[in-house]
C-alpha cells in the first residue's frame, strides 16, 4: 500500500507504525525533521531517478512510503469504556467509496470516537484513498472488520452500547437521541443506506432533517453532523 503525502508518512513513523521503505524522487528535498525520523526508525530509504519516479508514482508529492496493510483489531479491543464521558463507535455498513470512509474516520478523530467497525463485504479496503481522505486519522483509530453486522450489534448491546441507525427518510431527528450513554452510530451505503435488517437491530433510527425537495446528504457529511451532535453531550463545553 502506498502513502504519498509527507504528513501521512510522518504520522505513520511518529506513531511507531511499520513503513517498509521510503522512496524519494531524485529532484526532491525533504526537511531535516522527516529525514531524522526516517533514520531514527531505521526505515530503508531509496532515491529514484525523477523520470522513473514520476512515471511510477504519478499522484505523489515526490515521496512515497510503502506500508503494511492497516492492522485490524479484535472487536473486544474496541469495547473499552473511557474513564470520563461515554464510548463512541462508528459502524460502517457497506460504504464503498474510500473517500467517504476516510472522511468519516477524520470526523471520528475530531469528535472523540475511539473505534470503527466495518463490514467485510462491499466495504472499501483501507488503501491510499482512505488514508488521504482521513488526513492520517486512520492510524489513530482502532478498526475491526466483521462478517455479520447484526450479530456484532447484538454483542455491543450486551456491553451497554446503544446503536443509532441512520435513515434520511425515517426515524427521529438526531437531536432527539439520548447521547448520554455509550453510543454506536451506523452509517450505510452511499445509494442504499443502512440495510433494513441492520436498522431493525438498532435502538434508535435517526435522520437529519433537510429542506423539502432535496434527497439526502453525502454519507460522510451526514456522519460529521451526527458525530458532532454526540460530541456535544460529552460535557466538553
Amino acid at each position: 500500500m502506498l502513502v504519498s503525502k509527507i504528513r501521512e508518512i510522518e504520522e505513520l513513523l511518529s506513531k511507531g507504525k511499520t513503513v517498509n521503505k521510503v522512496i524519494i524522487s531524485s529532484d526532491k528535498k525533504i526537511h531535516k525533521d522527516l529525514y531524522d525520523l526516517i533514520k531514527a526508525t531505521k526505515t530503508p530509504i531509496y532515491r529514484m531517478p525523477e523520470e522513473i519516479f514520476n512515471a511510477k508514482f504519478k499522484q505523489s508529492s515526490g515521496i512515497v512510503g510503502i506500508v503494511e496493510e492497516v492492522e485490524f483489531s479484535d472487536i473486544r479491543d474496541l469495547i473499552v469504556k473511557p474513564e470520563n464521558g461515554f464510548l463512541r463507535l462508528l459502524l460502517i455498513d457497506e460504504v464503498e467509496d474510500p473517500h467517504n470512509i476516510g472522511a468519516m474516520m477524520r470526523s471520528c478523530a475530531c469528535f472523540g470516537f475511539s473505534g470503527v467497525i466495518m463490514t467485510s463485504r462491499r466495504t472499501s479496503i483501507i488503501g491510499e484513498g482512505v488514508i488521504k481522505a482521513s488526513a492520517g486519522a486512520v492510524f489513530r483509530q482502532k478498526i475491526a472488520r466483521v462478517n455479520n453486522l447484526t450479530e456484532t450489534i447484538e454483542k455491543l448491546k450486551k456491553e451497554d452500547i446503544w446503536l443509532v441507525g441512520t435513515d434520511p427518510h425515517g426515524g427521529v431527528p438526531i437531536w432527539e437521541v439520548d447521547y448520554k450513554r455509550n453510543i454506536g452510530i451506523v452509517m450505510g451505503n452511499e445509494e442504499k443506506g443502512v440495510r433494513k435488517k441492520v436498522l431493525e437491530h438498532c435502538d434508535y433510527v435517526a435522520k437529519i432533517p433537510i429542506v423539502e425537495g432535496e434527497d439526502s446528504l453525502n454519507v460522510s457529511v451526514a456522519f460529521g453532523i451526527i458525530a458532532f451532535e454526540a460530541f456535544k453531550h460529552q460535557n466538553f463545553f
